[in-house]
């Protein structure tokens, strides 16, 4: 699944190939680097040109600001005055240490809600919210997602953000992929808006995400 992601790079590849077994005249050899870009490129088209979705009927009413905040940042200042400049309803943030969380402990003062999870070995996701809200339990200790639930200017609306695992290892690949499948479940159900954020650890080339 790992090579599924690289299309892109595999056309150019076969696009130099063809170019210099051209010019070698190996023809044969350049058939197989034609066949090689066009597949690619088919791959690199049907999953980057998409349809847009549908204008929305009302102007959007909610901002939500996420940072994968590299786990060996040491300075946390700059992160905590661009959350207060865009003045985000939700802040998620992944890859926190806790040295990290400790050092974003004055945003308490604006986003009073919050809520973490240990996402994997050292690393949490941090949720600040402006407005209550609760958080399913069952998602949070059985497949480490934090799915919440809050009213932001009297509409109801959910927040899901997971940090998969990067599929390296067969087992970090079996539970990225069950994290994934378990949200997107969680979104086919859920009534209300919606919003799903986070680090997937996927590419759109990958068959999983499909």
């Amino acid at each position: 699944e790992l090579l599924s992601h690289f299309p892109v790079q595999y056309a150019g590849i076969a696009g130099l190939l063809l170019a210099f077994w051209l010019g070698k005249g190996r023809y044969r050899m350049a058939l197989v680097a034609l066949v090689g870009l066009f597949l690619n490129s088919f791959l690199c088209v049907g999953s980057l040109l998409t349809t847009p979705p549908p204008p929305l009927s009302r102007p959007a009413d909610l901002r939500v600001f996420h940072a994968n905040v590299l786990h060996t940042r040491t300075e946390y200042q700059p992160l905590i005055d661009t959350i207060r400049q865009l003045k985000p309803d939700f802040f998620v943030l992944q890859e926190l240490t806790s040295d990290g969380i400790r050092s974003l402990a004055e945003l308490k003062r604006e986003y009073p809600h919050q809520d973490r999870i240990l996402s994997k070995d050292y690393f949490w996701i941090l949720v600040g919210s402006r407005t209550p809200f609760t958080t399913d339990l069952v998602a949070k200790k059985t497949h480490k997602v934090l799915f919440l639930t809050s009213t932001v200017r009297g509409q109801a609306v959910s927040l899901l953000t997971v940090h998969t695992r990067t599929p390296l290892l067969p087992g970090w690949f079996a539970e990225r992929n069950r994290q994934l499948a378990f949200v997107s479940r969680q979104l086919a159900r859920v009534e209300r808006p919606a919003v799903l954020v986070g680090d997937f650890n996927i590419s759109v080339f990958s068959p999983v995400y499909k």
